[in-house]
C-alpha cells in the first residue's frame, strides 16, 4: 500500500483561515457600500417614477444589515423602515407603488433601481477589493 505524506498541510489551512478572517471585514465593508448605492437607487427611483407625495417613504428608506446566519450567509436588507403620521407602513406603500393596486397600475419602481444598482455596484465592489489585494501584495 501506498503511503502520501503532505507537509505543510497545516501551515496552509492556517494561512487560509487566517486571510479569512482578515478579509471578513472587507467582505463587510463591500456589504454595506452595495447596500447603501441600493438605497440611494431606490429614492432616485422613486422621484423618477413620481413616488414623492410626502417625501415620508422615500426618507425612509434604508437598510440593516442581518447577523451571520448558521450557514456563514450575512445579507443587508433595503426598504422602507417605519410608519407615516397615519399608521401606515413605508414598505406597505413601496409594495403598492410598486405591484400596483385595483384601482392604480404599478410602475415597478425597484425593478428600476436595481437595474441601475446591478449596473453600479459590481465595478465598487471590485474596487474595494482589489484595494484590499493591494495592502496585501
Amino acid at each position: 500500500m501506498a503511503l502520501c505524506r503532505i507537509e505543510g498541510l497545516d501551515e496552509l489551512i492556517d494561512d487560509m483561515e487566517r486571510h479569512y478572517e482578515e478579509a471578513e471585514e472587507v467582505f463587510d465593508e463591500m456589504l454595506e457600500t452595495g447596500a447603501e448605492e441600493c438605497k440611494e437607487a431606490w429614492r432616485r427611483a422613486a422621484l423618477k417614477h413620481g413616488h414623492m407625495d410626502t417625501g415620508d417613504m422615500i426618507a425612509a428608506v434604508n437598510y440593516s444589515i442581518k447577523p451571520r446566519h448558521s450557514s456563514g450567509i450575512r445579507e443587508a436588507h433595503i426598504y422602507p423602515i417605519g410608519k407615516d403620521k397615519r399608521g401606515i407602513r413605508h414598505a406597505s406603500k413601496a409594495f403598492w407603488r410598486h405591484y400596483g393596486t385595483s384601482k392604480k397600475a404599478g410602475t415597478y419602481w425597484v425593478d428600476t433601481a436595481d437595474e441601475e444598482v446591478a449596473k453600479i455596484v459590481p465595478d465598487k465592489l471590485l474596487e474595494i477589493w482589489n484595494k484590499h489585494l493591494s495592502k496585501k501584495g
